[in-house]
């Protein structure tokens, strides 16, 4: 026989087909040292400083206000707090200065106040700047005064502005900077009595951003304010010839007051101190719309809408083409040879108009409808043309 693998096996006997019972299994020893750690007769990294916990501890008591015992040896008292003062002393008393509000600087003003005592004694310097100062005063005092009147129910006063583009997209990422911008436009009115403020809406492929722009959506409030019984309506705004302070804008005043038979005054406020309750509702809409990705206009239309938390909402108003209407045709027909660069305030009843180029200065009687030859124009009856299309 070769040398088989199986010819030295044990015979098998009865009792190999009975296993053995398994051995118990420890678990196996976890890496983590069980045993102390050898003493080392090395001196420690880092000395003990007792000195310094002290300082910790009471340097910590100190930012908490407890009873804390100073480098000198002094012990300090725990602070306590003291009865709240009003708003008035708190100013004076306390030490926290109040935040202020970051609003842009009249360039007059500043130009003003790095000036020399030799320009500003220069003739009529001083004069010039009185009376910026105190058309800007009494502006403010005039818009206050008829907010806080109570007794005129059919008066309504309201400030309009354009918020500045609404560009899409919009964005985090820094590769929208250089996309083409789609353009959205927000022509914004804001009546301080009923604290409702109405957003006139629409993009480029609608209309621009013009005097025809604003005062077609400026007759849609006062349409809609002559339906509900208003007969005074008070307007503020800025300076913006291009859209506030021009002849269509004018015209379109006179002619809703003949149309409605309503009285209008349009105050324009000093240039540099034209901050207006209108420019709280754009701040609200800037900060609901951060940190967000815009894409389409309707994205726009939605942060508009859910801007303003309380009651009353931001009412929006999707404009359409044939809504903006053109008042060129209209302006042509009235002269307004009035200074329109330096008006300040204008009143527009049904049959009269007085102006004035300070606040302080009489009302000047002016018509409005030129003296030509022919028949005159029936402001009644004028159809005003679509400005596109």
């Amino acid at each position: 026989m070769g040398n088989h693998p199986c010819q030295w096996a044990k015979p098998l006997d009865r009792g190999d087909f009975f296993m053995d019972p398994e051995p118990e299994v420890t678990p196996p020893a976890s890496r983590k040292r069980r045993h102390p750690a050898p003493v080392s007769n090395s001196p420690r990294k880092r000395g003990r400083n007792v000195d310094g916990w002290k300082a910790s501890i009471t340097k910590k008591a100190y930012n908490v206000g407890e009873v804390h015992v100073n480098w000198r040896g002094k012990e300090i008292l725990a602070k306590q707090i003291g009865p709240g003062c009003s708003i008035v002393t708190c100013k004076r008393q306390c030490q926290d200065k109040f935040l202020r509000l970051k609003k842009d600087r009249c360039s007059q003003c500043e130009n003003w106040k790095y000036k020399t005592q030799a320009e500003k004694s220069a003739a009529g310097e001083q004069e010039k700047y009185d009376l910026h100062i105190a058309n800007k005063k009494k502006g403010e005092a005039l818009k206050k005064g008829r907010l806080t009147s109570k007794t005129e129910a059919d008066l309504c006063v309201a400030s309009f502005d354009f918020q500045k583009i609404l560009y899409r997209p919009k964005g985090e990422n820094a590769t929208y900077f250089y996309r083409s911008k789609f353009k959205c436009f927000d022509f914004t009115i804001f009546d301080h009595r009923t604290k409702e403020g109405r957003c006139y809406v629409w993009d480029q492929t609608i209309a621009s951003k013009g005097a025809n722009e604003a005062a077609s959506c400026l007759l849609l409030f006062i349409e809609e304010k002559a339906k509900e019984g208003i007969k005074k309506i008070v307007f503020y705004s800025d300076n913006c010839w291009s859209q506030n302070k021009n002849s269509k804008v004018l015209s379109m005043l006179n002619s809703a007051c003949v149309k409605f038979g309503i009285t209008i005054t349009h105050r324009f406020l000093e240039k540099g101190h034209t901050h207006m309750e209108v420019d709280n509702v754009h701040a609200c809409i800037e900060n609901r719309s951060q940190n967000l990705d815009i894409f389409t206009p309707g994205q726009w239309y939605a942060i508009i809408k859910s801007a303003k938390i309380s009651d009353p909402k931001y009412k929006l108003i999707e404009m359409e083409q044939k809504s903006i209407l053109d008042f060129k045709n209209l302006a042509e027909h009235q002269s307004w040879n009035l200074g329109i660069s330096k008006l300040r305030e204008i009143v527009l009843t049904e049959n009269n108009a007085y102006y004035k180029h300070n606040y302080e200065d009489k009302p000047r009687f002016i018509i409005p409808l030129p003296a030509r030859p022919g028949r005159p124009v029936n402001l009644h009856t004028f159809r005003l043309k679509p400005a596109y299309g």
